[in-house]
């Protein structure tokens, strides 16, 4: 009896063990694509000039520096990770250098014994902290996107390469100015790309896109005029899917 009582508790307990509710896995949330991504633009670089009075001496200044100052060509490049939001939009943030400026023409140079007429090519060169929204819409090979973006802009260093006009002058030389106490130490430069995206597989793209980059914040600190840093360039990336 004993014994018949023990089998059925133990046949109760198994059969109430295979009768426990099965509950699912749960699933891990998939991370959003993720991509790395590198970019390169030729830029066509220039600056303006605002008077902070209205100083006579100053308006002239800036009158000679137009007339004298012209575009040079510079160079923009970035290396930063993209995060989809949605299928259609992402954030893209990372870290970038810039070589921005213009060239004065017609400048008189002075030396021991010889004077001459010089291009000053200035060249300044910035780390720059990128972050942007992108748009980017579209079939599955080609699509349409564009940016809103602001960088962050540390100063690195100042250069003027002075180039003779007479070509009998065989003279170039490099001036390389830290100019800590005439160039602020941060830009703050807003961006606006518009342009296309080429997909070449499912994990690989590239973008080519005109983009306009603006100094919302002047070049120079502590002086009757400020100076405006700005490009156009063609910004080409190329982008890799992590996950």
């Amino acid at each position: 009896m004993i014994k018949l009582i023990s089998l059925s508790f133990l046949f109760g307990m198994i059969s109430q063990a295979f009768a426990q509710p099965v509950y699912p896995i749960k699933e891990k949330t998939p991370f959003p694509p993720l991509r790395i991504a590198l970019g390169f633009s030729p830029d066509l670089n220039y600056r303006s000039l605002i008077s902070n009075s209205n100083n006579p001496f100053s308006e002239y200044i800036i009158n000679l520096r137009n007339e004298r100052e012209i575009p040079r060509i510079g160079y923009s490049t970035q290396l930063y990770l993209a995060l989809d939001i949605t299928k259609k939009t992402s954030i893209e943030f990372g870290l970038g250098y810039k070589d921005m400026g213009f060239t004065y023409e017609n400048m008189t140079v002075s030396k021991p014994n010889i004077a001459y007429i010089a291009s000053l090519i200035d060249h300044f060169y910035y780390y720059s902290i990128p972050i942007a929204l992108r748009q980017t819409w579209g079939n599955k090979k080609w699509q349409f996107t564009y940016h809103l973006g602001l960088s962050t802009n540390i100063f690195r260093v100042q250069k003027t390469n002075i180039i003779a006009i007479n070509p009998n002058i065989a003279d170039t030389t490099i001036i390389n100015i830290d100019g800590r106490s005439t160039y602020k130490d941060i830009l703050l430069i807003p961006s606006l790309g518009l342009g296309t995206t080429y997909n070449i597989n499912s994990k690989s793209q590239i973008c080519f896109e005109p983009t306009l980059r603006y100094s919302i914040s002047s070049i120079t600190q502590n002086t009757p005029i400020n100076g405006y840093l700005y490009n156009v360039g063609l910004n080409l990336s190329y982008k890799w899917k992590l996950n």
